[in-house]
């Protein structure tokens, strides 16, 4: 009998196109457990979206121009689903930890990390 594996549906957040294509890239050794369904560079539009859409999991950058990580979560006034930071800085570990008990991922060695914390 074949298992049914229910779809990850997530969405990135990075203001970098790069970042974005590099994550997507990593992520797709995990086709059969995730599903990218949108990306955004612009927090702004990915606020309207993420507050209509029904996701799992976000992948946000913290570093961002207009809107940082943080600000653009304590626009949404629900949360059910997993965020995932993604990050070059180390220094927003301990942000991350203090406010909010997110899951933290560097933009170096992302692979190993997701499938060992995430699958």
């Amino acid at each position: 009998m074949r298992k049914l594996i229910r779809i990850i549906k997530a969405v990135i957040i990075d203001d970098e196109p790069k970042a974005i294509q590099g994550l997507t890239w990593e992520l797709s050794n995990f086709k059969e457990e995730l599903e990218i369904i949108d990306t955004f560079t612009e927090p702004e539009k990915a606020l309207s979206y993420i507050k209509n859409a029904k996701i799992d999991c976000l992948f946000l950058d913290i570093e961002m121009p207009t809107m940082d990580g943080f600000q653009f979560l304590d626009k949404l006034d629900e949360k059910d689903f997993t965020v995932i930071i993604t990050t070059a800085y180390n220094d927003y570990a301990i942000t991350a930890l203090k406010k909010r008990s997110y899951r933290l991922s560097f933009k170096t060695n992302r692979h190993r990390r997701f499938k060992r914390n995430y699958c």
